[in-house]
This record gives structure tokens, sequence and C-alpha cells, in this order.
């Protein structure tokens, strides 16, 4: 008795036809009748018989189709199981905010030169969204904002400290400044990233305890429209210094006093980690997290 002959068998069974059988299986008709014929001789009883051009079901036809029933479920469960693990010990689930991808995508790309194998799948979402989907196991590692873990039982090492620059382009009024104050931004027209809320949430903070607001106008889930408000100098607004400093036509300037941003990469710390994951941890922590601590 082999796997193909069950298969086979039950799907006979469901068309009633051995011709419609081979059809649905995209196999040969002679195929399918080899198949049941020799789980007849096997078992030596009769599993279908003909009435009016179509095949019946023997009683000894519907108590064996009722047996392999478990088997065949289990064993398409078990074939699901086995392409699931494929996809996690072969890729990794990357949780990423917007601007952090940036920081992070020549980092990726270096990987990726050394592990060509390993297939990287990003997923992007606020850092309060992305850790609330690494602890219900819909991403494997995350890159976020904060320095404080939500969960106890996930591990973070420390990604990066950033700081944040005020960016005008070449031809605003403070564009010469060393540095300004976060009053003095509060006259320019700024676009913020949806979906930055811890980043946004630091920002404000320093706005509200210089008791003045900002003239928020523009709003965009995309980093490359921000730059470009930007760098026609439709709007002005807040970067990570690596990513400002390397975009031409943008003029980062310090805050006074600075504004740094804590970023960590986190996984699970009792998951299982396979192969795959580990060696991205492994790369990142060697080659990121040691020259940032």
């Amino acid at each position: 008795m082999k796997l193909f002959q069950l298969q086979y068998f039950q799907e006979v069974c469901n068309q009633h036809s051995i011709t419609k059988a081979a059809e649905c299986l995209h196999v040969s008709q002679p195929a399918i009748s080899n198949a049941i014929r020799d789980l007849e001789e096997e078992f030596q009883i009769r599993l279908f018989k003909r009435e009016k051009k179509k095949l019946i079901l023997t009683k000894e036809g519907a108590y064996f189709l009722l047996e392999i029933k478990d088997f065949l479920e289990e064993e398409k469960k078990i074939e699901t199981n086995m392409r699931l693990l494929r996809k996690k010990v072969t890729s990794i689930r990357l949780g990423l905010p917007p601007m952090i991808s940036a920081l992070l995508i020549p980092t990726l790309a270096d990987f990726h030169k050394k592990y060509p194998d390993i297939r990287i799948e990003c997923f992007y979402g606020s850092s309060a969204s992305l850790r609330k989907s690494l602890q219900e196991d819909q991403v494997d590692v995350i890159v976020v904002s904060g320095s404080d873990l939500d969960f106890e039982n996930q591990n973070s090492c420390r990604f990066s400290n950033q700081e944040i620059v005020y960016c005008v382009s070449e031809e605003h009024p403070l564009a010469n400044e060393k540095s300004i104050s976060i009053v003095q931004t509060a006259q320019d027209s700024i676009v913020e990233i949806k979906g930055s809320s811890h980043f946004r949430h630091i920002i404000m903070k320093r706005y509200e305890d210089s008791k003045c607001e900002p003239q928020i106008t523009w709003s965009t889930e995309q980093l490359y429209n921000k730059l470009l408000l930007i760098k026609q100098g439709v709007a002005c607004g807040f970067l990570y210094r690596d990513i400002a400093e390397k975009e031409s036509g943008i003029v980062p300037l310090s805050l006074d006093p600075p504004m740094y941003y804590d970023i960590e990469m986190i996984w699970m710390k009792n998951g299982y980690l396979y192969d795959n994951i580990q060696t991205f941890l492994s790369y990142i922590k060697d080659n990121i997290c040691k020259s940032e601590n």
C-alpha cells in the first residue's frame, strides 16, 4: 500500500469516476486504474462495483475509505507543516519601522552577499505594533526604538544610538547654522512620517517642554516623500543624522541641546532559534551591536 494509491482511491470516491479523478489529479486514467487494481489485489477485496456506468463503492470499499480518511488528512497536515518549516529555516521575518529600515538596508545588503540562501521578509509598522507582532510570533526579529523590553521573555541588544537632527533645504534661512533650538523650528512647515509614534512622541515632548507647538502640515508613509519635500524646501523635518548626511540637498542641523534616539534589536528569549535566525542575530551583533557598545 502506497500513499499515492490511497490518494487516487479517495479522489475516485469523490468524483465517482476514474476519468474525472484523473483530470483532477493530472495523471493518466491507466495510472489510477492500476493503483485501484493493486489495492484490490493486495487486500483481496473489491473496492468498487459498476452500476449504470458509475463506480459505486462496495461495503468493503466504504470501510476502507473511512479507515484512510484520517490518515490522508494527517498526511496533508504534515505536508503543510513541513512547507512552513522549510520557510522558517530559509527565511527571516524582520520587523522594521519606516525610518529605521533606511538605516538597516546597507547592513541587510551586506548580510545577503554573505548568506545569499537566506531570504529576508520585511514587515513594516510602528515600534509598538512590531513589539506586539514579535510577541504573537508574526515576526522573528525586530529592530525598533527604545531601550526597555516590554516583555520578560524577550532578548535584545543595542543596535544604534542615533542623533535626531532637524533637516532643511540648502536654501532655508537657517541652513548655515550649526545648531538650533526647538523653538526656532516651530515657525516652519514640518513633514512627519505616519506610524513613527515613538519617534514623534519624543520630538513632541521637546516642543512641550519648550512651551511651543510645531506646524505639522505634511504627513506621509514614505521616507522618500519626506526627503523630497525637505529637499524642495516645501517642508522641514526630523531625521536620523546617518540618513540625512547621505542625502544631497538636505542640511542636517543639531538641536540645542542635542537629541538622541536608542534603537535596539529584539527577539524572543524562549523561542526556538532556527539556524538562519541565529546566523542573522550573530551577524548583527558582531557587525553592528558591538560597534555601538
